[in-house]
């Protein structure tokens, strides 16, 4: 055999014993579509995934064909009802192919419009409800609405029945103020918010023509909402990838809310949105987009690859789960980790993270001296060891539990026993997780169960619950106290819920009157500030 067929052969036996490369992957978005009326409509979204896991949104390229004909249909972007019955969705796009179940359901049906899950939306949509615009606690101009609608009962009473119902006229809707008035008809001073004409406009204009009717007490209540694709992974700037916002509701329906849902990036920079929810990539980096409707909010993690596609991984190892994590974002965000730090930096930098100080020059010399491989993770030992670790880490931890000599609610010694456990937990290396366990959990005197303290720094159940959330779960929800909260999913309903497991620590004093005993009542309730029924 000559040597050129000798090559040849020995490439195509490499070839044959070099493992194929995963296809990219096509999916639908939702995976199953629900018509469950005849005006009933949802977008879908048609992802790309390829192998190195960036993604591409295909929808506009993609064919499209149904199982059975006669079900639904294609219908300006969006999927539509034609007879109740099950099909298939299929979609092809680069010679891949995906499917989505297709259920249409009461064709004969035509939901009405209602004022809770119609008009509300739109009116957040539009910004009316903001809290710089009617939704603050002024109002504006004599018009108050709730912030984003979270209080239904008093926004229907102030479009309907405020000011001798002025705002709506039944006889002629497009003179109704709530229409003229956003869509530039009579002045305003919020500007321009609807277009005569467009679904939203029209939506309220059909409200009004009904003539404004409440919403039944069996209404359908929204129950969550989904926001897909969950991830988008993109390649340089100027991609874009739709979003589409799904809401499921109580009776177990669901609904396409893309158009009412409003949507905010964290980054616009890296990942901007418009008000259609299309995001269009930017800087590299990560970014979420939220999507709100109604009470709900949720978010998508958007990231943003360098348009450069020579990326090799360089097979940095992990020390730890820590490293593991970190790598595995950075091979996402296809970001090289940082060079190790040199023996110098290193020092400064443990020496500062673990004790607080810096080395002193005979311990710089000592370490830069010593040539051993292990002698980093040797220097971490004797650090941990040293008495300035405890001493700092106390002081950080005292700063989040809020342990004070000038407290007037724990008495000096209780403080200093507090703060005594806390610096004996972290120098016997206990664990977080066992620390948390003994704060939220312990019963006894505050002298002698030093962690009963934490109940005693702050006694009312709304501000424990606050603590609790901000200091062990990095979460502030302060602003659900008194609406659900503008910027993350919690809502008022979830602050009151959690509030509700702290009203039962009781107190009572000592046999030393100047200790007090933290124990397990079995009562005591919270109640929702909205309404006051008891949050369990």
């Amino acid at each position: 055999m000559s040597f050129t067929g000798l090559a040849i052969a020995l490439l195509a036996a490499c070839s044959a014993d070099a493992p194929a490369a995963p296809p990219a992957q096509l999916a639908i978005n939702p995976a199953q579509i629900n018509l469950d009326h005849s005006a009933d409509r949802q977008r879908i979204v048609i992802v790309l995934t390829s192998p190195d896991g960036q993604t591409r949104d295909v929808t506009a390229a993609a064919q499209l064909g149904f199982a059975a004909d006669g079900i639904a249909g294609v219908e300006n972007g969006a999927l539509a009802p034609i007879a109740d019955g099950e099909t298939l969705l299929t979609a092809s796009a680069e010679g891949q192919a995906a499917q989505a179940r297709v259920i249409v359901r009461h064709m004969e049906k035509r939901r009405p419009v209602s004022f809770r899950n119609d008009v509300l939306p739109v009116l957040m949509k539009a910004g009316c409800n903001a809290g710089s615009c009617h939704g603050s606690a002024q109002g504006k101009n004599g018009f108050r609405l709730s912030l984003f609608g979270f209080e239904p009962d008093k926004d229907y009473v102030s479009l309907t029945r405020d000011v001798w119902s002025r705002r709506v006229d039944l006889a002629d809707p497009h003179r109704s103020l709530m229409l003229s008035k956003p869509a530039g008809e009579v002045a305003h001073e919020g500007g321009r918010r609807l277009e005569r004409g467009t679904p939203m406009y029209d939506l309220l204009a059909e409200w009004i023509a009904a003539r404004t009717p409440d919403d039944p007490p069996d209404l359908p209540v929204l129950t969550g909402i989904e926001c897909l694709p969950a991830e988008a992974v993109m390649r340089g700037a100027g991609q874009t990838q739709q979003l589409v916002v799904r809401a499921t509701y109580s009776d177990g329906t669901d609904r396409d809310v893309t158009s009412l849902a409003v949507f905010d990036p964290t980054d616009a920079l890296t990942a901007a949105v418009d008000a259609n929810g299309q995001v269009t990539s930017g800087l590299p980096g990560e970014a979420f987009v939220m999507a709100r409707f109604g009470t709900f909010a949720l978010v998508t993690q958007v990231i943003v690859r360098a348009a450069e596609t020579s990326f090799a991984w360089n097979d940095e190892p992990a020390a730890n789960l820590i490293d593991e994590a970190i790598h595995a974002k950075l091979r996402k965000l296809q970001i090289l980790p940082s060079d190790v730090a040199d023996d110098a930096t290193f020092l400064r930098r443990i020496y500062l993270d673990v004790l607080g100080v810096l080395p002193t020059r005979e311990e710089i010399e000592a370490f830069l001296a010593d040539a051993a491989a292990d002698k980093r993770a040797r220097l971490i030992d004797a650090l941990l060891n040293r008495p300035e670790f405890p001493e700092l880490w106390a002081m950080k931890w005292a700063e989040l539990l809020r342990i004070e000599s000038a407290s007037q609610r724990i008495s000096f010694k209780a403080m200093y026993r507090y703060n005594q456990w806390l610096r004996e937990s972290i120098l016997a290396n206990k664990p977080l997780n066992a620390m948390v366990r003994e704060l939220l959990t312990s019963e006894g005197g505050n002298f002698s169960t030093p962690a009963v303290n934490f109940y005693l720094v702050e006694t009312d159940p709304t501000l424990i619950a606050e603590n609790v959330a901000q200091v062990f779960a990095g979460i502030r929800i302060q602003c659900a106290q008194c609406h659900n909260h503008p910027f993350e999913r919690w809502t008022q309903d979830d602050y009151y819920a959690f509030a509700a497991f702290f009203p039962q620590i009781g107190k009572k004093q000592a046999e030393d009157p100047r200790e007090t005993v933290v124990f397990n009542s079995g009562a005591g309730d919270v109640r929702h500030l909205r309404d006051g029924r008891v949050m369990a």
